[in-house]
């Protein structure tokens, strides 16, 4: 451990008692109530799209390769307008 991570005195106890340590009610529960609930509505719209027959992976490389190609023709058109402009000046 880092000399700078390990707890001073007294410490120990602190984080022992702290509400989100114990588990007891505090702002901590309602977060990971909250998180699970996020988490078990992204599986149903994963499942959802799968049985709609919707690939994520094909989704996702189609959105790779659109995202390239406005890249590289906009590259493309700077590289030239600089290249144009080297020459004009």
């Amino acid at each position: 451990m880092h000399p700078f991570m390990r707890p001073g005195p007294g410490t120990e106890m602190a984080l022992q008692a702290h509400p989100c340590q114990a588990g007891e009610g505090h702002e901590f529960d309602t977060g990971v109530k909250r998180l699970r609930a996020i988490r078990v509505e992204a599986q149903q719209v994963m499942t959802g799209l799968q049985q709609a027959g919707i690939s994520l992976d094909a989704v996702t490389a189609k959105l790779l390769d659109k995202g390239l190609k406005i890249f590289s023709d906009s590259f493309e058109r700077l590289s030239k307008t600089l290249a144009a402009q080297r020459q004009a000046a």
